[in-house]
């Protein structure tokens, strides 16, 4: 299943970011057309119930960097992950 309960915008998400931390939005124009609404029916009817949200999540990630556990590696990149898997074969 992909898990998904709060269906938000990039902008959206941005400015939950910015009631935590001091940040200025800034929009451009992308070409970008890839959308990742989800529908998590299913999950939710075999009684799954989440217990985070997406505020927690920005939680996380903003305690994670302050603490510096959140390091600039490779491994947190898609395509510098793939390059690493693509090279290991």
């Amino acid at each position: 299943y992909n898990a998904g309960f709060e269906n938000i915008s990039i902008l959206e998400m941005a400015k939950k970011v910015t009631k935590h931390i001091p940040a200025e939005i800034d929009i451009t124009e992308s070409k970008d057309p890839r959308s990742y609404r989800q529908n998590s029916d299913k999950l939710l009817g075999i009684g799954f119930t989440p217990k985070c949200g997406v505020e927690n999540g920005i939680k996380d990630v903003i305690d994670a960097y302050n603490s510096g556990r959140l390091k600039d590696e490779d491994r947190y990149y898609n395509t510098r992950a793939m390059k690493q898997l693509e090279n290991f074969n």
